[in-house]
């Protein structure tokens, strides 16, 4: 009885830590940036679309990203409503991790 008690009481922190995990990750949030290929056949990352956080966050790496404003970049207009899809969108940890290229 003793060992079936140590074991529930066990299951029950591990799902605690594992659920409190999930809520802390739940409230990250991320800066994120375009890849956009350059008339030139390079790829660019320089583009910033901003920090996204929480449910935001996950929508935008799994669905991508909808231009809100215009704009220009390479000769090429980007108008509102492009969307640019999750492959295209990049969204990094605050921290000096580098796990690509910046052309």
């Amino acid at each position: 009885m003793k060992n079936h008690f140590l074991f529930l009481l066990g299951l029950s922190f591990f799902m605690f830590v594992s659920c409190e995990k999930d809520d802390d990750h739940h409230d990250e949030c991320h800066e994120c940036h375009l890849e956009i290929m350059m008339t030139n056949g390079t790829i660019d990352h320089s583009t910033d679309i901003g920090e996204f956080c929480g449910d935001d966050l996950h929508d935008v790496e799994e669905n991508g990203w909808t231009v809100n404003t215009a704009f220009e970049f390479d000769g090429v207009t980007y108008e509102e409503g492009h969307q640019f899809t999750a492959d295209q969108v990049h969204c990094e940890e605050h921290a000096d991790h580098d796990d690509h290229d910046h052309d």
